[in-house]
């Protein structure tokens, strides 16, 4: 686990970076209520002590929508896992989970976040509290391990199975809210032309 006093200096250089170089990805940081502010970086308990709750939180994972909302993954001091949204402005956060998770990736209007939770590919709404559906269960032959979706099409999930060395596709079903199993889409189960 990482503490998350390091993943908020990975994340704070990774937006340096990105406030500097690039138009959109800086746009990612804007809000409805406006955009974040130049300190961005510079947080720490005493100027935002709302972002997150008190005691040690250990992140797991962390995420973006394209609002500039954080999504975080981990322990509260409490033990217990958990999944928050925080604002921008990092002056608020709320729980939208209580799971364990190992990775996720929110998708760009933050209305769902996709996550590997023990073993299992899940889904989360975050507009029902710790409401989640299973796309794919626990498969001891896989090991799901990481998540993120395609680009410009978050109906579309890849996730890496590290058993074997793969990466398996899932698609949303269109007018529904399950998925179905595109198949391997990367990894030595592919069927290439020459194999």
């Amino acid at each position: 686990m990482v503490s998350f006093s390091y993943i908020f200096a990975v994340a704070c250089a990774f937006i340096a970076t990105a406030n500097a170089s690039s138009p959109s990805l800086r746009a990612m940081m804007e809000s409805s209520s406006g955009k974040c502010s130049d300190d961005f970086c510079s947080v720490d308990r005493s100027e935002y002590p709302n972002m997150l709750p008190m005691g040690d939180v250990n992140v797991v994972a962390y995420s973006f929508d394209d609002a500039g909302r954080w999504y975080i993954a981990g322990t509260d001091s409490d033990g217990k896992s958990r999944l928050w949204r925080t604002s921008c402005d990092l002056s608020s956060y709320e729980v939208l989970a209580e799971h364990s998770i190992t990775d996720m990736q929110a998708n760009p209007d933050g209305s769902e976040v996709y996550a590997i939770s023990e073993q299992r590919v899940i889904v989360i709404s975050t507009l029902v509290y710790n409401s989640i559906r299973v796309i794919a269960n626990d498969n001891m032959y896989l090991g799901y391990t990481g998540i993120t979706f395609a680009p410009g099409d978050s109906d579309r999930l890849y996730v890496t199975a590290n058993t074997w060395n793969g990466v398996l596709g899932f698609q949303r079903i269109p007018y529904g809210t399950g998925f179905e199993t595109i198949g391997w889409v990367a990894g030595s189960q592919v069927k290439l032309p020459n194999n």
